[in-house]
């Protein structure tokens, strides 16, 4: 038997000994994107999309590799196309059938390695295969704390970086999951460098591009918190939408809610706005477009305008629900446009002295705020459920405190002013530059607007977890379909 699973999956397709075929994969497994490129490095490319994007596919193939063209349900082709393909059915219950599927096709592929191997006799059933699961995380945690490979993590970034089109999500997946894996060791300082080495190069990306990620296309994926309502409303207008928003969870902190979730996600990212700012990004989400710059940030007018939108999109009143902080179950019969706030895990990371602080505080968090449970409920009547964020966070160092003339116009936005200043006139802004000179290049300007584009911050403290500038991991905050 193969060693891991990918092996084995690798194994079976080359077996078959026919370098197109067409594969229907109904569980989703084979349209991961890690799954995706696992199979390239290993000779196989797999192409979705519609029977066009196949089409273009087979013409242009490598013949050198098997190309699988890949679809949840069995497509018609062509004739003289259909003629050379072979048709095959994937299933994940091939190679994993004593687990609950639903349960495990989402899973890193260390963990289904791990079940893969085990081949038990008996059948699991969900609650079973959940426990299990839940074993070998932590097998796998107690095993491999602070033990990142170093030299794949830099080689994966260096080539992702200079590539004409970086990846951002997997840069930041990238990191996220490396620094999950050695805060508090020695390693972690060698992360945070190469964390700062990304978000140089991201800070040139957005100044070129963040204008034009803000008018883009928001049909596939919402390029930027704005465009989240607009991408629900056009892909599922005929589902239940719930959409869960957690105040300043970062990538790297959803990466560990998901281990608990233990129900299949769709990862991507998706831009807050700049400056990173509840007042405005969260308003963005809510408003579903451009956030006005007088809005009073406050629950009452986030419903208000959660339930302007739908309103205006056709919806009726009585079926569109907010909640702030708390969920109610009882309070979904009859709902159709559903949006919870959570606001607590922003509080703790204010309060956090550092990262290693914040991941502590952040999975206390996970498990005492029932967040997993409301997910799980909220899926199980029957609603497409969503969860984003409207800023991430980046642990940083304080330069100095502003003093009294520096505050002097900053309260505007009700910002904490850690990392981001909103002067009432733009001559305050110039002022401020023109009495810092040592920083004016590790900030981005917009008219009376100063944020931090690096890890640094207006305070006291030697280090502290914060929000308000354009550092990649405030800025890419995760995006995701349980």
């Amino acid at each position: 038997m193969a060693d891991t699973l990918i092996k084995k999956i690798v194994d079976d397709f080359v077996s078959l000994n026919r370098r197109v075929i067409a594969v229907e994969n109904n569980d989703g497994f084979l349209f991961r994107e890690d799954v995706i490129e696992a199979l390239f490095a290993n000779g196989i490319e797999l192409v979705s999309g519609t029977s066009l994007d196949h089409r273009i596919a087979y013409e242009l193939r490598d013949k050198s590799k098997t190309l699988i063209l890949l679809s949840k349900q069995k497509q018609d082709y062509v004739p003289d196309m259909g003629a050379q393909l072979y048709y095959y059915e994937f299933e994940m219950n091939q190679y994993l059938n004593a687990y609950h599927l639903p349960t495990i096709v989402s899973l890193d592929f260390t963990i289904l390695d791990k079940l893969f191997a085990a081949d038990p006799i008996t059948i699991y059933s969900k609650s079973e295969t959940e426990i299990e699961v839940d074993r070998i995380r932590q097998k796998i945690r107690s095993q491999y704390k602070g033990r990142v490979d170093l030299n794949s993590i830099v080689n994966t970034l260096s080539l992702e970086l200079f590539k004409v089109n970086t990846n951002w999500f997997k840069v930041v997946s990238l990191l996220s999951n490396a620094m999950n894996g050695c805060i508090g060791t020695p390693q972690y300082i060698e992360i945070k460098t190469l964390i700062e080495q990304a978000n140089t190069v991201f800070q040139e990306y957005i100044d070129d591009s963040y204008k034009k990620l803000v008018n883009s296309n928001f049909i596939k994926n919402p390029p930027v918190v704005s465009k989240i309502l607009d991408y629900l409303e056009f892909n599922y207008s005929r589902d239940k939408i719930a959409l869960i928003v957690i105040d300043g969870l970062a990538y790297w902190q959803y990466l560990l809610l998901k281990n608990e979730i233990n129900l299949p996600t769709e990862d991507y990212i998706t831009y807050s706005w700049l400056p990173s700012i509840t007042q405005l990004s969260r308003q963005a989400i809510f408003r579903g477009a451009y956030p006005e710059r007088d809005y009073k940030q406050n629950p009452a007018n986030e419903k208000k305008l959660w339930e302007k939108y739908w309103v205006g999109k056709g919806v009726s009143p009585g079926s569109i629900l907010y909640e702030y902080d708390h969920y109610n179950s009882t309070m979904l019969t009859g709902i159709e446009r559903y949006a919870i706030v959570y606001k607590d895990l922003d509080t703790k990371m204010h309060g956090s002295s550092d990262y290693q602080d914040l991941k502590s505080l952040t999975e206390n968090w996970i498990y005492r705020s029932g967040i997993v449970k409301a997910i799980q409920s909220i899926k199980e009547q029957g609603f497409q459920v969503f969860i984003t964020s409207d800023h991430g966070n980046i642990e940083s160092k304080g330069i100095h405190s502003l003093n009294g003339r520096e505050k002097l116009g900053t309260n505007k936005s009700g910002s904490r002013s850690e990392r981001h200043l909103e002067y009432s006139d733009e001559w305050l802004a110039e002022e401020f530059l023109n009495n810092n000179p040592e920083i004016e290049n590790e900030i981005m300007r917009e008219r009376n607007t100063l944020f931090m584009k690096n890890d640094k911050s207006f305070s006291h403290k030697n280090l502290l977890v914060s929000h308000g500038g354009s550092h990649l991991f405030e800025v890419l905050v995760p995006f995701i379909r349980i």
